[in-house]
């Protein structure tokens, strides 16, 4: 596969190098107590909520990342692998306002999500159904993750987007999933779903979004 580099391997490594250096000399602030105390016992620098981290120890996590994974779908033909040369389409995330041709502009509201997982099942080009395709603003919030996860594994075979807004969202979709896929171990053998964690500027990461 031929690809388009927007920057010299050189370019790269000078980027990279300062990216090293902020981590360790300036740091990133993380408010979640849990996650300090893992870096923390990882050998990270702590001060209050600024966590310095070593060259050395981003080196050795990012050599234990795999190159590539899969993603196990309810319907085996459409398992999805990522990374290596591979590229996987999924749609968009979050927006509080729908558009179509019978009701016009609106608040969007379960019935869309629901459409949209659908439609994301029918399309050929997504490969993964969406997390937030649309939030449903008819749903109360405590219960809102939940019905989309319903949503996701219910009208689509595809591996989908997992709950990321806070630790309970992300701990209800694994146990969501075990009632589907099975244990909590064939969970981990097998994922069926993907999640995200985000940065926030300046220098600094959005706390308890996500469990592993």
């Amino acid at each position: 596969m031929h690809y388009f580099e927007y920057f010299s391997r050189k370019d790269v490594q000078q980027i990279h190098g300062a990216s090293l250096k902020i981590l360790e000399e300036t740091g990133v602030n993380c408010g979640y107590e849990p996650a300090l105390e893992v870096l923390g016992d990882a050998g990270c620098k702590i001060e209050g909520e600024r966590v310095y981290f070593s060259p050395e120890l981003i080196e050795e996590m990012v050599a234990k990342a795999p190159s590539e994974f899969t993603l196990y779908a309810r319907n085996p033909e459409k398992n999805v692998t990522i990374g290596g040369d591979h590229i996987a389409f999924i749609p968009c995330y979050g927006p509080p306002i729908v558009t179509d041709l019978d009701r016009g502009r609106r608040s969007s509201i379960l019935e869309d999500y629901q459409n949209f997982v659908k439609l994301s099942y029918l399309s050929q080009a997504l490969d993964i159904t969406g997390g937030m395709m649309a939030e449903p603003g008819d749903v109360p919030i405590e219960r809102r993750n939940s019905e989309m996860m319903y949503a996701s594994m219910k009208y689509s075979d595809k591996p989908f987007m997992g709950g990321a807004i806070g630790a309970e969202a992300a701990r209800e979709t694994i146990e969501m999933a075990c009632l589907v896929f099975g244990s909590k171990t064939e969970l981990a053998k097998k994922p069926p779903f993907i999640s995200l964690l985000c940065s926030l500027t300046p220098l600094a990461m959005m706390t308890g979004c996500s469990v592993q």
